[in-house]
């Protein structure tokens, strides 16, 4: 049986641990030579690095609950705190957990669990969420959850996204169906199957900046950082580290900003770029803004 066919039957197998498919898929990627298909079988497998966007299946949100004291020993326990309350006090990225573990670990968390749910220990929200939830009490305690249904349908979208690689490889490069374990395969159409591995993978995984495709960015990234951190300070007359803008907080926004340089929403002259920058820190302006800027400048789309 080729190694093909070997991934499409174990998919269809429940026994069949996802992980042990996802083994033979990397031997099958890197006989194919796609990267791009490698890479996302590398992360699956061993699970995704800190400095590697996760994929939007992979991202899960999170429901809160806390324990508060109030006066004289009073306590509310186990008590809902609203997204909206998470979301105005912590901010945005706390109402959703990236899932970076891999697929074996994944399977495990699934049969390990016995009420359905996993629990997050955000014990740094205390301090934060403090006496602004309940009138009167104070958050002594924060745990963030998840259901179990969440992994499971990150497993089911893996074996998706595998079985509709095979598929596809099956229809258009049939040449692939010769691929066995220690057998010579027959010359493939690399330009099909990069085709096809694009068409499934692109945008699953790499960094925001990486996902731009623009070398330009990447050599420049921390070089406009520091400039763009310089004139912000200087125009708020401030030296203070919350201020600064980050590369993740970047990182997160730089594809939306992509999207709106293509719409041509965005125009500007290279010698008043930082001008722009700072006049927008000084007003106050939405950190998106600076990831806009920050595209333009380095892309080469300045008019």
């Amino acid at each position: 049986m080729s190694l093909l066919h070997e991934i499409q039957n174990d998919l269809l197998q429940e026994e069949v641990a996802l992980s042990s498919v996802i083994l033979k898929l990397r031997l099958l990627a890197a006989k194919l030579g796609s990267h791009e298909l490698e890479e996302w079988v590398k992360y699956e497998s061993e699970g995704y690095p800190a400095d590697v966007k996760v994929p939007e299946y992979r991202e899960i949100g999170l429901t809160y609950k806390g324990t508060f004291f109030g006066y004289a020993g009073s306590q509310i326990r186990n008590a809902t705190i609203p997204p909206q309350i998470i979301r105005e006090l912590a901010g945005e990225k706390f109402l959703t957990y990236e899932m970076r573990d891999s697929i074996a670990s994944v399977e495990n968390l699934i049969t390990g669990s016995k009420n359905g749910l996993l629990h997050l220990n955000i014990s740094d929200l205390t301090l934060v969420l403090a006496e602004k939830v309940y009138e009167g009490y104070y958050c002594n305690e924060v745990m963030a959850s998840f259901g179990t249904v969440r992994l499971s349908e990150i497993k089911q979208h893996v074996k998706n996204k595998i079985l509709e690689l095979t598929i596809e490889l099956e229809k258009k490069a049939p040449e692939v169906s010769s691929i066995s374990i220690g057998a010579k395969p027959k010359e493939i159409k690399q330009e099909t199957v990069q085709q096809i591995t694009q068409q499934i993978f692109n945008g699953s995984v790499g960094t925001a900046v990486a996902s731009l495709q623009n070398s330009n960015i990447q050599n420049n990234f921390s070089q406009a950082l520091d400039e763009l951190q310089k004139q912000y300070l200087e125009q708020l007359g401030t030296s203070q580290s919350s201020t600064i803008l980050t590369a993740d907080t970047l990182e997160e926004l730089v594809t939306r900003a992509k999207e709106d340089i293509k719409r041509g929403e965005i125009t500007g002259d290279k010698k008043t770029v930082l001008e722009k920058i700072a006049d927008g820190a000084k007003k106050g302006k939405s950190i998106v803004e600076f990831a806009k800027v920050l595209f333009e400048l380095y892309s080469g789309n300045m008019t």
